[in-house]
């Protein structure tokens, strides 16, 4: 009897190389735009300094949120004014409800499927 052998990719947990007087500076704006909640800021830099690339690459707003303590309009704000400063560059896409199809391009958004009770 043949055997299969399913060979997965390791993932490694690497920490990127951070510029930290950028990073610093960064954070500063950030913290000027908004009266954000207490040490917001402190923990957005301990999870850009401690997280691996893949949770920095794949980081959802929401889930942050749920994750810290805070609201989702907070956390999204958060990220929204990070992406601003090019701390994070965020992608939105519109999923279909009906079919599951993503839609990248403002362009196509009329053909997505209407949901009807």
């Amino acid at each position: 009897m043949p055997q299969i052998h399913l060979y997965l990719p390791v993932l490694y947990k690497t920490v990127p190389t951070i510029n930290g007087n950028l990073l610093t500076e960064k954070l500063a704006q950030l913290e000027r735009v908004s009266e954000w909640l207490p040490d917001l800021i402190c923990n957005l830099e301990a999870f850009v300094c401690t997280a691996d690339d893949y949770a920095l690459f794949r980081v959802d707003p929401v889930q942050y949120a749920n994750e810290k303590g805070i609201t989702e309009n907070e956390a999204i704000d958060l990220f929204l004014h990070a992406a601003k400063l090019r701390l994070f560059d965020m992608e939105w896409n519109l999923i279909c409800e009906c079919c599951g199809e993503v839609f990248t391009s403002l362009r196509h958004w009329q053909l997505a499927h209407t949901f009807r009770l």
